[in-house]
């Protein structure tokens, strides 16, 4: 399965990796694995995400697919920020992605890198009272950060 995710700094953010081909079954998979990690944290603060796609080499094309296998997700309260470095798509997805994600209210970002990802999270979020450590890719991940 082409997808991972993890605590990256626990009870806080969450770093999810997409590589190669993620068909939709996969990103159903991987919401709900971030859904249960987020069930888990007692604490209301919010719960942001780091999205590393410098491996992932399919276009989002189906926008109401992919907002109904991370509806749960996205719709929970405490999510915070989705930051997802290393997407290269074309300027007109990008757009479509960042309006359909205005729509439904979700705090979402583009970075180029996960040290843009990781300083973005810094200066907004004051409750992050640790510094955010670099990411260890899962197994079978080929990428670079």
């Amino acid at each position: 399965m082409p997808e991972h995710s993890g605590w990256l700094v626990e009870d806080h953010v969450i770093i999810t990796y997409l590589w190669g081909y993620v068909p939709l079954d996969d990103v159903q998979h991987n919401a709900d694995t971030v859904v249960k990690l987020v069930y888990q944290v007692n604490a209301h603060a919010p719960i942001h995400i780091i999205v590393d796609a410098t491996q992932h080499t399919n276009p989002i094309n189906n926008f109401i697919g992919v907002r109904e296998a991370t509806r749960e997700l996205l719709n929970h309260p405490d999510i915070g920020w989705v930051l997802i470095f290393g997407y290269r798509t074309s300027p007109i997805n990008q757009f479509i992605v960042r309006a359909v994600c205005t729509v439904f209210g979700i705090r979402f970002r583009f970075v180029d890198t996960f040290d843009e990802a990781r300083l973005f999270l810094q200066s907004i979020d004051l409750t992050l009272d640790e510094d955010i450590p670099d990411p260890t890719p899962p197994p079978g991940w080929t990428g670079n950060l």
